[in-house]
This record gives C-alpha cells, structure tokens and sequence, in this order.
C-alpha cells in the first residue's frame, strides 16, 4: 500500500522526542499516531506527529522513512505499552 496525504499511521519515537515529551508533561509511548503531510516517495514521507498529552505538543518529522525502527514509520497496530 501506498502512503498518501492525510493518511494516519504510526511514528515510532526516539528516546529523545520521548524525553522531550515528557518535560512538557505528555505521555511517552513508543509510538504515536502521525498525519502524512507530504510524499517523498513510496517509502518516505512527512508526518504530522500527534502528541498525547493535555498540552500541545504535536511535532514535524521531515523524510521519515517506513520501518519498525525509532524515528520510522509503519501501518501498524500500535504496541502494547
């Protein structure tokens, strides 16, 4: 499946966008949803990243690339926390 914009997937989190999340007072899953924004390519696109928390604190992902890694994105069914 091709991604396209407006499209809901998973962003996993880096450690550091956790920790930064945290300070501000939301909650730090490993993953969180993200709007597609634009399309690099079948594999790459921006994302929206949706923050959980009372504040808000949703951030940009530029050239994020699919993958189950941190800093990547999947279509998956968010894990278990």
């Amino acid at each position: 499946m091709k991604p396209t914009i407006g499209t809901i997937v998973m962003y996993n989190t880096s450690e550091k966008e956790r920790n930064s999340l945290k300070y501000w007072g939301c909650n730090t899953p490993k993953q969180l949803p993200a709007i597609v924004t634009a399309i690099c390519d079948d594999a790459c696109v921006n994302l929206r990243v949706i923050a959980d928390g009372l504040a808000t604190h949703d951030f940009w992902a530029a050239s994020i690339y699919n993958g189950n890694g941190e800093g990547e994105w999947n279509w998956g069914i968010p894990e278990k926390q």
